[in-house]
């Protein structure tokens, strides 16, 4: 195995998501404006609120780090507080969020993009075409067909 350097012109950027400063400000255990919830995405000492997105630190059950704060895990987390809602409006109990990994997909311009969908590695024009019908799909899933329209989804 031989040590080889590679020249090349290449920017990497990392930011890191912080959440409202509001959390910081309305409870206590908050750190860059995220709250750990409980497994239902409650909060200790509320349950009558839900914390999702990007403030929430969703830690799953045996792990030891929150999930980050991504629009896949926002709109599942959504989609559960909407049932768990529903469960207590029908007198029933809260149930326990559970994230599915479905992939993740990075557009590098139109014509590129890297990911990672149903256990397969994609590149190149896959990748950004299944960016596109990820973001598509968002985009009809909040607002139904006319904001798609809108947004110049089709």
């Amino acid at each position: 195995n031989q040590e080889q350097q590679l020249e090349a012109n290449t920017a990497v950027w990392a930011a890191g998501v912080r959440g409202s400063q509001l959390m910081e400000e309305s409870f206590e255990g908050v750190k860059r404006g995220r709250i750990v919830t409980k497994q239902d995405l409650t909060i200790d000492g509320h349950d009558d609120i839900f914390v999702i997105g990007d403030v929430s630190a969703f830690i799953p059950a045996g792990e030891e780090r929150p999930l980050p704060t991504t629009a896949q895990i926002a709109m599942q987390q959504g989609a559960h507080v909407a049932k768990n809602i529903e469960n207590i409006l029908n007198g029933q109990a809260t149930t326990d969020f559970e994230y599915i990994d479905r992939g993740t997909v990075c557009s590098l311009g139109s014509h590129d993009g890297v990911g990672h969908v149903f256990g397969r590695d994609i590149t190149g024009k896959k990748a950004a075409f299944m960016k596109k019908v990820i973001d598509t799909r968002a985009v009809f899933k909040m607002g139904g067909v006319g904001l798609a329209f809108k947004k110049g989804k089709f």
